[in-house]
């Protein structure tokens, strides 16, 4: 009984020598991975300093320095995400697979020079009481009597809720805005998703810098019915009266997408549009780069 007993106790010690060994033979170095990239501004490829970068799962965090250079240690081979952070740019975060030595991240961030306002819904015009008008610089409905800040202006043009168009707020006989300048629709008027207006990078065909007076020569957009049927359009414009404000700053450019249109017992016939605008003067227009 006794040589039993000592027989299984040796078996099993040798079984958990063996599976002891075979673990170290798979197992991976722990916290001995690198992660070391590279930011610049997507706009100018510049470096950036002074970003803060983070990971998930958490490790060492890290700054670049004057050359955009990080270098993140402590990690395991495995799936991250990185995130980067500065003042005055978007947060922007990564997936990365990270080996079991040194893993390269470059990446760029943006500079929030570009800004996105979704869902806008700007209601027909009854009264200077209306929700009839557009601050674009910030995103916001307005109502009519607000003409500091009235950039654009919605308006049914025969009063009988069949030909709507968005002007230029200084179009307005009672309580004019600013003026702002539009192109014709872009890509000879093709009709845009969402998706597509929220993926569209630069007003076509216009150059980096536009022409503020010949990319821009109308102050009012096509007509259109309560249906948007198949005229899903995109219009770039020109905030040419926040410029002559404060003259010398950079003009300010963007592009707006009829995305719907609904009917309001109390509001009458509303339009919802999506807006994307460059305070920088420049025509780009991605959030994702």
């Amino acid at each position: 009984m006794k040589k039993t007993f000592l027989a299984i106790y040796a078996v099993v010690i040798l079984a958990g020598m063996a599976l002891t060994s075979g673990c170290d033979n798979t197992l991976t170095s722990v916290g001995n991975a690198v992660i070391k990239g590279n930011i610049t501004d997507s706009l100018t490829n510049l470096p950036m300093d002074s970003v803060l970068v983070t990971t998930v799962p958490g490790s060492s965090n890290a700054r670049t320095d004057a050359s955009g250079n990080f270098v993140i240690t402590g990690a395991t081979a495995g799936n991250y995400s990185i995130t980067m952070k500065k003042a005055g740019w978007f947060t922007k975060t990564i997936s990365v697979a990270v080996s079991g030595d040194t893993t390269r991240v470059n990446s760029k961030m943006l500079f929030t020079n570009i800004f996105m306002f979704n869902n806008l819904t700007v209601s027909e015009y009854f009264d200077d009481n209306s929700w009839s008008a557009v601050n674009l610089l910030l995103g916001q409905v307005i109502q009519e009597l607000n003409s500091v800040n009235k950039d654009m202006q919605m308006r049914d043009s025969v009063g009988i809720g069949e030909r709507f168009l968005f002007r230029s707020g200084d179009q307005a006989l009672d309580a004019p805005g600013l003026e702002c300048w539009f192109t014709e629709p872009l890509m000879a008027g093709r009709s845009f998703t969402f998706a597509e207006f929220d993926t569209l990078s630069r007003l076509y065909p216009l150059t980096v810098t536009p022409d503020p007076v010949n990319d821009f020569p109308y102050d009012r957009t096509l007509y259109y019915t309560n249906q948007l049927a198949g005229m899903h359009h995109v219009y770039g414009f020109y905030l040419k009266g926040r410029y002559d404000l404060n003259p010398g700053a950079p003009r300010i450019y963007g592009m707006f997408y009829l995305n719907a249109t609904v009917t309001s017992p109390t509001a009458g016939e509303q339009f919802i549009i999506d807006v994307k605008i460059n305070k920088n003067g420049e025509n780009s227009f991605s959030l994702n780069q």
